[in-house]
């Protein structure tokens, strides 16, 4: 499964827009302190690690016609279409549980990387796509101020 990029999340959000009563959903996932990781661990096993968590995010979310994009930086963005808020919730859990289960050798040091962790906010798509977004990261946030490694859809 792939990951698709920003441009092609924003031609599908637009799309979902355009058809009525679609029921969609949008789940913004960001890995949690990547920052720390990258200066603890260096850009070579933070690439590594984006290209295992973005996997992840699509293969959990396929089964359920949804798509993952990356969304910038450590941020992916799952779209949902004809889901429900318990279905999108689902999944997000889902995600989050594989990710937070995670094991990765670094080869340059054969140290084995643990805690690898997302937060994640769930939004239905509202009435565009600057507010649907909006609601998703705010959520996300709110996600990150429990404690992180954390789903929040309402």
């Amino acid at each position: 499964m792939i990951v698709l990029n920003r441009r092609a999340f924003e031609q599908e959000l637009d799309g979902l827009f355009k058809l009525s009563n679609t029921n969609s959903y949008l789940i913004i996932a960001d890995i949690d302190n990547f920052k720390i990781f990258n200066d603890k661990h260096g850009h070579v096993l933070g690439d590594q690690v984006l290209k295992i968590v973005a996997n992840r995010l699509a293969t959990a979310c396929e089964h359920d016609n949804g798509l993952a994009f990356r969304f910038g930086g450590e941020e992916f963005a799952i779209l949902l279409p004809k889901a429900n808020i318990t279905l999108a919730h689902q999944i997000a859990e889902k995600m989050r549980v594989s990710i937070e289960r995670l094991v990765i050798k670094d080869k340059s040091t054969g140290n084995t990387i643990a805690n690898i962790t997302c937060s994640f906010g769930v939004s239905p798509l509202g009435k565009d796509a600057t507010s649907s977004i909006k609601v998703a990261d705010t959520r996300l946030y709110a996600a990150k101020n429990l404690g992180r490694n954390k789903v929040v859809s309402n």
